[in-house]
């Protein structure tokens, strides 16, 4: 048998907890944002050209990503930007 005392205490047991407070909005949070002038260059797309000519040369993927210190994918990203 359920009486109301058991039922209360489910009901506290069951509840969500929120925090109460006021509701964060855009407007209420400072932003600075810096747009640069000049648009920026991905660096796969910077060395592209340089990674086409190691890979013309013969060099594989990992060679290529060693001597440049960049990641194996960086490597085929450029390579298919090319």
């Amino acid at each position: 048998m359920c009486n109301s005392l058991t039922l209360h205490f489910w009901r506290q047991r069951t509840r969500i907890r929120t925090q109460w407070g006021p509701i964060r909005t855009a407007s209420i949070i400072p932003v600075h944002v810096k747009v640069p002038l000049e648009p920026t260059v991905a660096l796969y797309q910077k060395l592209a050209p340089k990674i086409k000519e190691m890979k013309a040369l013969g060099m594989s993927y990992r060679g290529i990503s060693v001597s440049l210190g960049i990641d194996k994918k960086t490597v085929g990203k450029a390579l298919t930007f090319v």
